[in-house]
C-alpha cells in the first residue's frame, strides 16, 4: 500500500509539473495567443494608449479621457486611421498598436526583464512620424474637393513627408461615414497608396531608365514625328495631334513625344522592358507599414509591337500607385538608387527613451549615378521649357515630368511628378488628380506649391 501511494505521489508531481511547463510555454513563449484580438484581457484602455506625432512634436493623435481623439481631422485620416472601441482599428493605428498599445503585464521573458528591472509604465510609448504636418496640411488644401492624392517624400533617405488623399473622412465622427463610401466618394481608400491609375507620360521615365542603361542618347536616338505611329493596324496619337517633328532622345522628353517613346520601345525589345519591371517588382506591394498595392503590368506574352508601344508612355495595360511613380522617379533624384521608403521615425518609451529607431536603407539599385545625373538634367529642360512649366519657382530649380492619363471612363487624369533643388534633391513630389485633363496644366501646379511650401523660411 505504501509502494502504491508512493508512485501515486510521483505521478501527481510529475502531472504538476507538466502543467506549469505548458502554462509556462503559453504564457512567455507563445505571444500570438497573448495578442490575438479575440483574447478578452486585450480590451484597451484608451486613455493609457500612447499619442503619434509628427517629425516637428505636432500632435496627430491623443487620449481625451477613454476615447482616442485626431486634433487634424480629415487632413491625415487615411494614414493615421482610427482606433475605436466599436469598429476596431485601422491604418496606423493598427499598423503600430504594438507600440502604442498599454500592457497591464508582460507576454515574453523579455517584457518580464524589464518588469523586473524598472517601474511599470503608465502608458503605451509615443511614436513619432516623418510626417510634416505643414506640408501636409497644405497638400489637403490643394486636394480640396477634388478626387486624389499628394505624396512627397525626401529621395535620399526614404522619408514620407505627405500621405495626402482625398476624398477623406473625419474620425472623430467616424459613424457619420461607415457604410456610406459611394455617397461619400470612397474616403477610406488611400490613394496615395492604393489608388491604381494609368500613370500616362510620367511612365516615360521608366522606359528612360531603360533605354539610358542600353546605351541609346542624343546622338544614337532621333526620329521624326508628324504626330502619329502606325504599328501593325493599330495609330499612336500625339496629343491634340501635334507633330514634333525631329526630336532626339532628350527633346522626346522635355516635349513628351509619345511616338519616340513608342519607338525607343519597340527598338529596345519586350525582354528589355520587361526586366526593370521584375526589378522593380511592381505588380507587388512593397514593403511598408501601410497597406499599399501593386500594379499591373502586361506579361512577357501579352506584349505584342502595340501593346509594347503603348506601355512605353504608360498606356494600355498598365496600372500603377502615386506611391510607386514617387519611387520610380526618385531613381533619377538619389543617384540611380531607390531608397526603402518609412514613416515611422521613432518610438519612445513612457520615460522618454528611445526604443526604436529608423535608418535609411537602400531598397534598390537601378543606375549607374553618371546616367541618373543625365536624366536630372532633362528633367530640369522638361520644366524650365517643355511640358512641366508650370512648377516652375523663381529661386529654385525644378526638375520633373507631366502625365495626362486616358481613362475609358472620361476626363483624363493629371499626373506630374518632380524634385528640388536639381542638384542634390530634398523633396520628392507625386500628384494624382482624377478626371482633370492636363498634367502640365492641372497637377504641376499643385506640386509647385508644395516644394514652395518646403522651402519656406
Amino acid at each position: 500500500m505504501q509502494e502504491n501511494l508512493k508512485k501515486f505521489y510521483f505521478f501527481s508531481l510529475s502531472l504538476y509539473f507538466i502543467i506549469i511547463l505548458v502554462l509556462a510555454y503559453f504564457i512567455f513563449l507563445r505571444n500570438d495567443l497573448n495578442e490575438n484580438p479575440i483574447n478578452p484581457r486585450l480590451r484597451e484602455d484608451l486613455s493609457k494608449r500612447g499619442n503619434i506625432y509628427d517629425r516637428h512634436g505636432e500632435i496627430l493623435a491623443k487620449n481625451i479621457n477613454s476615447k482616442r481623439f485626431y486634433p487634424q481631422g480629415e487632413i491625415l485620416a487615411q494614414t493615421i486611421g482610427y482606433d475605436d472601441l466599436i469598429y476596431g482599428k485601422y491604418a496606423l493605428e493598427d499598423s503600430l498598436d504594438k507600440f502604442l498599445r498599454y500592457k497591464k503585464g508582460f507576454s515574453n521573458l523579455g517584457e518580464f526583464y524589464k518588469f523586473l528591472k524598472i517601474k511599470k509604465s503608465k502608458k503605451g510609448n509615443d511614436c513619432f512620424l516623418s510626417i510634416d504636418l505643414k506640408l501636409q496640411k497644405r497638400a489637403y488644401e490643394l486636394l480640396r474637393d477634388q478626387r486624389g492624392a499628394i505624396i512627397a517624400l525626401q529621395p535620399q533617405t526614404g522619408e514620407i513627408l505627405v500621405l495626402a488623399s482625398s476624398p477623406s473622412f473625419n474620425p472623430n465622427y467616424l459613424k457619420r461615414y461607415l457604410g456610406r463610401d459611394n455617397y461619400f466618394g470612397s474616403p477610406f481608400l488611400n490613394r496615395a497608396l492604393e489608388g491604381l491609375y494609368p500613370p500616362g507620360s510620367t511612365f516615360k521615365l521608366y522606359t528612360l531608365a531603360i533605354a539610358l542603361e542600353e546605351g541609346l542618347n542624343e546622338n544614337n536616338f532621333k526620329i521624326y514625328c508628324p504626330g502619329y505611329l502606325d504599328i501593325g493596324n493599330y495609330r499612336i496619337h500625339e496629343a491634340e495631334g501635334i507633330a514634333h517633328g525631329k526630336v532626339d532622345l532628350r527633346e522626346a522628353l522635355i516635349y513628351s513625344c509619345n511616338v519616340a517613346f513608342a519607338k525607343m520601345a519597340i527598338d529596345l525589345g519586350k525582354e528589355k522592358f520587361s526586366a526593370l519591371a521584375g526589378r522593380l517588382n511592381l505588380t507587388h506591394p512593397i514593403d511598408f507599414i501601410l497597406p499599399n498595392q501593386g500594379g499591373n503590368f502586361p506579361s512577357l506574352e501579352s506584349l505584342t509591337p502595340s501593346i509594347l508601344s503603348q506601355s512605353a508612355f504608360g498606356q494600355g495595360e498598365i496600372i500603377i500607385t502615386p506611391f510607386r511613380m514617387a519611387l520610380i522617379c526618385s531613381i533619377f533624384a538619389n543617384q540611380g538608387k531607390i531608397m526603402s521608403p518609412y514613416i515611422l521615425s521613432k518610438v519612445k518609451n513612457f520615460s522618454g527613451e528611445t526604443i526604436f529607431e529608423e535608418k535609411p536603407k537602400v531598397y534598390l539599385k537601378v543606375l549607374n549615378k553618371d546616367l541618373a545625373l543625365k536624366a536630372k538634367g532633362i528633367m530640369f529642360e522638361v520644366v524650365e521649357k517643355g511640358t512641366g512649366q508650370r512648377a516652375r519657382l523663381e529661386n529654385i530649380k525644378v526638375g520633373g515630368k507631366t502625365g495626362t492619363a486616358e481613362n475609358p471612363k472620361g476626363i483624363p487624369h493629371a499626373w506630374f511628378v518632380g524634385f528640388a533643388p536639381i542638384d542634390v534633391p530634398k523633396i520628392l513630389v507625386c500628384v494624382i488628380l482624377e478626371n482633370s485633363g492636363y498634367g502640365g496644366l492641372k497637377a504641376a501646379p499643385l506640386a509647385r506649391e508644395i516644394i514652395k511650401e518646403y522651402f519656406k523660411k
